[in-house]
């Protein structure tokens, strides 16, 4: 018996919303891209390029706090003249008083996913919601990231994140974090090797700002491999 008596009535009566939102450091690149259809998107090249055929792509990972035991990285790789960044994500930055996007590489943040309103047919051909980032808050540090989520666990203390050790040069730096990523989302598609490295290699090359320090061979790279095939 205990003497906190518990009345599920009162409980239904006054539910308790569990949080969705994430908690985490963002990774932000901008690029300019080449759309075609049929064609994988590429990086645009001065000179050999048409203007009219440039296009600005954003790329953004969320990296969760370890604290969220989230088993995946959010990303979302947008355009700058589509709905989904114009209308909800830069808004949302915005108002909490970005005025340029690099300006947010590396901030910690509260972030959640929100509907466009836009449907689009998935591998399956069933009909899926676009959804896209809109940041809530941006805090000064990692430390003031992890009291604002342990503040969400109501007054649980936040356990103390893992140390990972990352290039110096902040840039190879940002662009680890991208290819990290890469590794973590597509190896819970496929474990299987050959797959795995293709796609890898695929993905990567298509990120500028990966394939500048990076490629499917650098030791970085394969050591993330073969942490995920372990």
């Amino acid at each position: 018996m205990t003497d906190n008596f518990v009345d599920a009535f009162d409980a239904a009566t006054n539910p308790e919303l569990p949080s969705y939102d994430t908690f985490g450091e963002i990774s932000i690149d901008a690029w300019f891209c080449v759309m075609k259809k049929g064609e994988q998107r590429r990086a645009w090249v001065d000179g050999s390029d048409a203007i009219a055929d440039r296009n600005t792509a954003i790329d953004i990972i969320i990296h969760p706090l370890d604290e969220m035991n989230q088993k995946y990285q959010q990303e979302r790789s947008l355009i700058a003249n589509s709905n989904s960044w114009a209308k909800f994500t830069w808004p949302s930055l915005q108002k909490l008083g970005i005025a340029n996007v690099r300006e947010a590489k590396n901030k910690f943040c509260k972030v959640k996913m929100v509907p466009t309103g836009r449907k689009y047919t998935g591998k399956n051909g069933d009909q899926r919601e676009e959804t896209t980032f809109e940041f809530l808050a941006l805090y000064n540090s990692k430390q003031d990231c992890q009291a604002a989520y342990a503040a969400t666990r109501r007054g649980e203390a936040g356990q103390p994140a893992t140390t990972t050790v990352l290039p110096v040069d902040p840039e190879k730096q940002n662009a680890y974090k991208f290819a990290a990523a890469i590794v973590k989302n597509i190896s819970k598609e496929t474990t299987d090797f050959n797959e795995l490295t293709v796609r890898i290699a695929e993905k990567i090359a298509g990120m500028p700002v990966v394939a500048k320090h990076f490629t499917i061979d650098s030791p970085e790279v394969v050591d993330l491999i073969a942490q995920v095939l372990q």
